[in-house]
């Protein structure tokens, strides 16, 4: 599964249904309240087999900010990462041009402020192959 395709898949279930708006990584828009706030990091390739049409695991990290406005009490990111945590739990499986992988975990990090926000991240780890 390529790189795009693994966002691509990841990005279809962020979108569904969100309890909050998404801003995606390649598509910025201005918020005003809670939001998440979505990015995709480098996907890591490592050899699996030596044969002719080898293949390469691929994993990498998706990254969702949960972004509360100062003083609005902690509530509201509780709930964005109950979802999170709920969308992509272990083995959920992502699909794209005919592409498969699967989540292996989310971790959800410690909040902290920055400008009016309070930001929480959330990790999501991921796995794939790419063949030929």
């Amino acid at each position: 599964m390529a790189q795009p395709d693994i966002e691509s898949a990841l990005n279809v279930i962020l979108a569904d249904n969100p309890l909050y708006p998404v801003s995606f990584e390649n598509n910025q828009t201005d918020q005003s309240g809670t939001y998440y706030e979505q990015s995709f990091l480098p996907t890591e390739k490592s050899n699996i087999s030596v044969a002719f049409d080898g293949a390469r695991e691929l994993t990498g990290t998706y990254q969702i900010l949960i972004k509360v406005l100062l003083n609005t009490g902690k509530a509201e990111s509780d709930a964005g990462a109950n979802e999170l945590e709920t969308k992509f739990k272990r083995g959920v499986q992502l699909s794209f041009n005919g592409q498969t992988a699967e989540t292996e975990s989310v971790y959800i990090e410690d909040g902290f402020p920055f400008e009016n926000y309070w930001i929480v991240p959330c990790n999501v780890r991921y796995k794939g192959f790419e063949y030929g």
